[in-house]
């Protein structure tokens, strides 16, 4: 196991780099380069006691209590669509090739098996039949024809993973050697949008934030932003601050 004080508050705001800071209380996620805010976008953390489902089919949160996103001082490891089997719906990574089966009465997904290239969805996420799929495809993205080509209400591929089209981890990093050593670990929590709120940008309606149950939320086109920008790089120093902390009135615009 890697020792060691890890990053702290004395390396928050170092002169020339970048760096990313969360403010749960005010919803605030800045990009900071020095003391100088690159970009300030709003962004929904998790909070005690305020139970949130990622989709109202998830019975029991994915097995985890809504709680708040977990102070400190970490690094990222990386992004990119997110898989996990904690959530139903995230047991498939999004954008995941669909097409139905022979009978045309199952969805099959593309899996990454020579042996088995392609696999009933049921088969994974057993109460994902093709109707409750095209009816949660159409609630969430209404009759979008970007991810449904041949408009017969069936997405081409995966848009209903609870993490969204890409989600940014990060670690603790002990030794402070930017990189992810044997013995650390990638945090249950991390940055990424929503389906419902893919769903809502594309569609040009008003983003619904809500609080998660620890992991950041984002609005799709601040996310996107971002990146484009530089921000969210391998290695970069990501700051999750206490509840109630606010924006240093000391940095610049």
């Amino acid at each position: 196991m890697a020792q060691g004080a890890g990053w702290t508050s004395a390396d928050w705001y170092a002169e020339g780099e970048s760096q990313i800071h969360f403010f749960p209380t005010p919803k605030r996620l800045i990009w900071t380069v020095g003391k100088k805010i690159m970009l300030e976008v709003e962004a929904w953390g998790g909070i005690k006691g305020v139970r949130h489902h990622h989709f109202p089919h998830d019975p029991v949160d994915g097995g985890m209590r809504p709680r708040p996103t977990t102070p400190g001082s970490y690094v990222i490891s990386g992004w990119g669509p997110y898989r996990t089997r904690s959530w139903d719906f995230s047991r498939i990574r999004w954008g995941t090739e669909l097409r139905l089966d022979g009978t045309r009465q199952h969805l099959l997904y593309k899996t990454e098996a020579l042996s088995q290239p392609w696999r009933p969805v049921e088969s994974i996420i057993p109460h994902a039949t093709l109707a409750y799929v095209r009816r949660l495809f159409s609630d969430i993205w209404g009759g979008n024809r970007r991810y449904d080509r041949n408009g017969d209400g069936i997405p081409d591929v995966w848009v209903l993973n609870d993490f969204g089209p890409m989600a940014i981890n990060y670690f603790r990093d002990p030794n402070r050697n930017r990189r992810l050593n044997a013995g650390e670990k990638i945090m249950g929590e991390m940055i990424h949008t929503t389906p419902e709120n893919e769903g809502q940008t594309d569609q040009g309606k008003p983003v619904e934030m809500e609080f998660s149950h620890g992991c950041i939320h984002m609005r799709p086109v601040d996310l996107d932003r971002l990146v484009r920008q530089g921000a969210f790089k391998v290695g970069e120093l990501i700051v999750v601050h206490e509840l109630g902390s606010i924006v240093w009135e000391e940095l610049s615009r």
